[in-house]
C-alpha cells in the first residue's frame, strides 16, 4: 500500500472524485487547475502522473474503511515522518511549476552549491554534479556578478550563503531539512542519490522527492521576494532572480500568450487568430497564468469590467454564482469570473501589481 496515497484519499473523500485524479496526474487545463486552487490541493498537481483510475478508485474505497488519517499514518514504516510530511510538507510544494522548469533550477541550485563549496577550499579541479548546460550556463553567469557586481571573491561566498541556508532551514523541522540537504555535493560531502535518501528514511523515493521539492519550492518562493540586506540573502536572492528570468513559468503555448499580451489589452479573438488557436485557449492561458502573476492581467480584467482601481475586486468577495456576476458587470467572458476569485482568495499580498513575481 502507498500510504501517502492512502492519506490524499481519506482526505478527498467528500470532494468530485475524477477532479482530484485529474490533480493528481498534472492535468493542466483551467478547470482542473482552478479546482485545485479552490480546494487547496495546488501542491498536489502532479504527484502522480501514472495514476490509473482504476487504482485511485480503488484507493478512494479502501479510505472508508479507516476511522481517522493516524490510523493510516500508522501503516508507515516512519509514522511521524508520513504526518509530518503530509501535514507540514506538502503544502509547501508549489504545483503550478512545469516540470522542466522545477528541473533546471533544483539543477541550478544544486550545482551553484557545488562551486561556492569548491571555491571555499580553494579547489579548481572537479566534475560538475551537473552536467546539464542551461543549469551551467546560468551558474556562470551568476557567478559573473558574485564578482563584478557583488565584488566578492567566489571563495567568501560559500560562508555567506551556508549561514542564510541554515538560517532558512530552521524553519522546517529537522529530518526534512536534512533530506533537503543530502542532494547537495560539497568539496569534502558526497551527494546522496534518492535511493540512498529513501533507504536511510525509512521511506518511499516519492515521498523523498516530495521534501526536496517541497523545500526547494518555499526556500526559492522566500529568496525570490526577500527583503533583508543580510549578505547572504542578497546573494541568494540574485541568484534565483538570475535562474528565474530565464525558465518558464507555464508550457511553451501559455508563455507564449503571457509575452503577447504584455502592455497590450489585445481582444481575445484578435490573440487566437494570431496563434491559430480557439479564444477558449487563450482565456485558459489567463487563468493559468493568474495563478502566479495575476497582475499581468490587470489592465485587461480593469478595461473588460470598466474598473478604475482593481482594488475593488481585492476588498469585495466575489459574487456566489456566474449569473450574478454578469448581472453585475454585464456579459462577461468566465475566465474574468475565475480571476475575481483567484485574486480574492490570494489576497493583497498575492497581486504584485506593478512587479514580477
Amino acid at each position: 500500500m502507498d500510504t501517502l496515497l492512502m492519506a490524499i484519499a481519506y482526505k478527498a473523500q467528500e470532494l468530485p472524485a475524477n477532479s482530484v485524479y485529474q490533480v493528481l496526474i498534472g492535468k493542466r487545463t483551467a478547470t482542473t487547475l482552478f479546482f485545485a486552487f479552490s480546494n487547496h490541493m495546488i501542491s498536489h498537481i502532479g504527484l502522480y502522473p501514472k495514476l490509473t483510475k482504476e487504482t485511485w478508485a480503488a484507493y478512494l474505497k479502501e479510505a472508508t474503511n479507516y476511522p481517522s488519517i493516524s490510523a493510516i499514518y500508522r501503516h508507515h514504516a516512519q509514522a511521524e515522518f508520513l504526518e509530518m510530511l503530509v501535514e507540514d510538507i506538502l503544502p509547501l510544494r508549489d504545483g503550478l511549476i512545469i516540470s522542466s522548469s522545477r528541473q533546471v533550477y533544483r539543477q541550478s541550485l544544486q550545482l551553484m552549491m557545488q562551486v561556492v563549496s569548491y571555491a571555499n577550499v580553494h579547489e579548481h579541479t572537479y566534475i560538475p554534479i551537473i552536467q546539464d548546460i542551461h543549469a551551467q550556463f546560468l551558474v556562470k553567469m551568476w557567478v559573473t556578478r558574485v564578482k563584478t557586481t557583488f565584488n566578492y571573491q567566489l571563495a567568501d561566498v560559500a560562508n555567506l550563503i551556508k549561514s542564510q541556508l541554515l538560517t532558512d532551514l530552521s524553519r522546517y523541522p529537522d529530518e526534512a531539512a536534512m533530506v533537503f540537504l543530502q542532494q547537495f555535493e560539497g568539496a569534502h560531502i558526497s551527494a546522496v542519490t534518492l535511493d540512498q535518501v529513501a533507504e536511510i528514511h525509512e521511506a518511499s523515493k516519492r515521498e523523498m522527492l516530495i521534501v526536496q521539492q517541497a523545500l526547494t519550492d518555499d526556500l526559492w518562493a522566500r529568496w525570490l521576494n526577500a527583503k533583508t540586506m543580510d549578505p547572504g540573502q542578497v546573494l541568494l536572492t540574485d541568484f534565483v532572480q538570475v535562474v528565474d528570468s530565464f525558465f518558464k513559468k507555464w508550457n511553451d503555448s501559455t508563455n507564449k500568450t503571457a509575452i503577447m499580451m504584455k502592455n497590450t489589452t489585445t481582444p481575445v479573438a484578435e490573440m487566437a487568430n494570431k496563434r491559430y488557436l480557439k479564444p477558449s485557449t487563450i482565456t485558459e492561458h489567463f487563468v493559468e497564468i493568474a495563478f502566479s502573476q495575476p497582475e499581468l492581467l490587470v489592465e485587461r480584467v480593469k478595461a473588460s469590467l470598466k474598473l478604475a482601481d482593481i482594488q475593488v475586486l481585492l476588498d469585495h468577495e466575489p459574487d456566489a454564482t456566474f449569473d450574478a456576476f454578469k448581472d453585475r458587470f454585464g456579459e462577461q467572458d468566465y475566465w474574468l469570473y475565475r480571476y475575481w476569485k483567484i485574486i480574492y482568495q490570494k489576497g493583497q499580498d498575492g497581486l504584485w501589481y506593478g512587479k514580477q513575481n
